[in-house]
């Protein structure tokens, strides 16, 4: 099917208000049964998830960019924490896990609200899975199944665009409205880095040429932090520099960056500009902060209509076009 995000967020939403209602009817006859003395039956499937309980959603107004909606967080850890990791993991970055993470402590993408990736990306990790003599856990597979189909029909699309195929995955339940709203807007913005080449080229321009040396590094280790392999690879720091700069909202530090050491202590060229025509002063954080303003002045017309939108009273969007809650 498609839609547009704000309408995906809709939806979404409202399946995770029936899976809760669903869930406390099942608590509620559960609870009934044992009252009444009975045992469950262990082969009563109702309410239960299935391991292939994910809907595909491609939007209307960018259909080259698809939302795999699952049913819970845990099969959204389950398809595709693997493939995060191996895609963008600090750690893990080029290999594959070897076993399918069951909680979210098993790493930083096991926790992530929300995944992206193209469906290449997908094909590259089957490949490794195959070298390293692993297998595809149920979900994975089922994953790997979804996008090639999807492939395959925009293939014979009327407009198949140049063929590239981006993905956002998130789950309909685990979130309360206003996160997954936000965290829908944030991977769209991935999603666009991937389909749009005069997006990629205007981010290759800002990461060149306005931001400085001491910039990138910051930045560069400042996702390391959060897990990202963004010391060793810059495409994806660039990505998630398009991602969090469009959609962190203005009056909010962005996360007081460098633990509120001020700029020029320790010695380390802290005190250097991040940016061209960075006045400097305050921590690291406060000068990402000034970074993402000059960023979204240029961003808000270089990067084509519609801008993604999504959620109650359309909170969650792009910081140019007003965003007033936090990205994902």
């Amino acid at each position: 099917i498609e839609m547009d995000l704000a309408a995906v967020a809709s939806l979404l939403a409202s399946s995770a208000k029936a899976a809760k209602k669903a869930t406390l009817r099942k608590n509620n006859a559960d609870k009934d049964k044992a009252k009444r003395g009975k045992k469950r039956d262990p082969t009563d499937t109702d309410g239960a998830e299935s391991a292939h309980d994910v809907r595909s959603i491609a939007l209307v107004d960018r259909p080259s960019i698809v939302i795999l909606a699952y049913a819970s967080r845990p099969s959204l850890r389950s398809a595709c924490t693997r493939l995060s990791t191996f895609l963008e993991d600090a750690k893990w970055a080029g290999s594959v896990m070897h076993d399918v993470p069951t909680s979210d402590a098993a790493c930083a993408a096991a926790r992530y609200s929300g995944h992206n990736f193209t469906a290449a990306d997908v094909e590259r990790f089957v490949q490794a899975v195959e070298s390293a003599n692993l297998q595809l856990g149920d979900n994975e597979a089922e994953l790997v199944r979804r996008v090639r189909h999807v492939v395959t029909e925009r293939a014979n699309s009327t407009d198949p665009g140049d063929g590239t195929v981006a993905l956002v995955a998130v789950s309909a339940t685990g979130l309360a409205t206003d996160e997954l709203a936000s965290t829908l807007v944030h991977e769209t913005m991935h999603g666009i880095f991937e389909t749009e080449s005069c997006v990629r080229a205007f981010v290759q321009e800002f990461w060149d040429d306005k931001m400085t040396a001491r910039g990138r590094a910051v930045w560069r280790d400042w996702l390391h932090g959060l897990g990202y392999n963004a010391r060793c690879d810059d495409r994806l720091a660039m990505n998630e520099l398009l991602a969090y700069l469009s959609t962190e909202p203005y009056g909010r530090p962005l996360w007081m960056l460098g633990g509120g050491r001020r700029r020029g202590e320790g010695g380390d060229g802290s005190g250097e500009p991040l940016f061209e025509g960075d006045p400097g002063g305050g921590t690291d954080g406060e000068a990402l902060t000034r970074l993402r303003d000059v960023f979204v002045l240029r961003a808000k017309d270089a990067i084509p209509q519609p801008h993604p939108v999504a959620g109650p009273g359309a909170k969650a969007r792009c910081v140019w076009d007003g965003a007033r809650n936090g990205s994902s």
